[in-house]
């Protein structure tokens, strides 16, 4: 064999390496991006998860309570600070009458009295300034009866310590 020469093809990939190097490194940058997106994303869902599991908790206790409640004898019901009822038990049902749907955000005023007492104006105040009051209250029920309830008011306060709501127990 006698050698007759060669070709040599050169072509210059100065052009797509550097492509190729950006988009190694736009990929790369990705990566982290995702990643770190990833750990946020993760640390929020067990923040939601954590916040769901301590509401879960705090609502089973409230039924708890309110199960305990709808077992005592007396009327119990608790009023917003604008007179509205929030909850009454089964006691507080049976005594005035109303199905705890008629009555939820009621203002308690217009309906347990036909004309509010002026002691009613003395108990809101005394509550709210000494946190409890006691005293006999003239009321009626659904059917315009009236009663005479021994009424034990306490002020309930919030997280912060601000008035909330008041607890009210009736003895008929």
């Amino acid at each position: 064999g006698n050698y007759q020469g060669h070709i040599c093809v050169v072509r210059d990939i100065t052009e797509r390496k550097r492509i190729e190097e950006k988009l190694k490194k736009a990929h790369d940058e990705l990566e982290v991006r995702v990643k770190e997106r990833t750990a946020e994303l993760e640390e929020v869902n067990k923040a939601l998860m954590a916040e769901i599991t301590e509401r879960k908790l705090a609502e089973e206790k409230t039924q708890e309570q309110a199960a305990l409640l709808d077992k005592a004898q007396d009327a119990i019901y608790v009023l917003d600070l604008d007179q509205r009822i929030i909850y009454c038990n089964k006691s507080a049902r049976r005594l005035y009458g109303w199905k705890a749907e008629e009555i939820k955000d009621t203002n308690a005023d217009e309906l347990l009295y036909r004309n509010v007492p002026p002691q009613l104006s003395d108990a809101k105040k005394t509550v709210i300034e000494k946190g409890e009051w006691a005293g006999e209250l003239c009321q009626v029920t659904r059917s315009d009866k009236e009663i005479i309830v021994e009424s034990r008011w306490t002020l309930m306060l919030d997280g912060d310590g601000k008035p909330k709501s008041i607890l009210i127990l009736n003895t008929d």
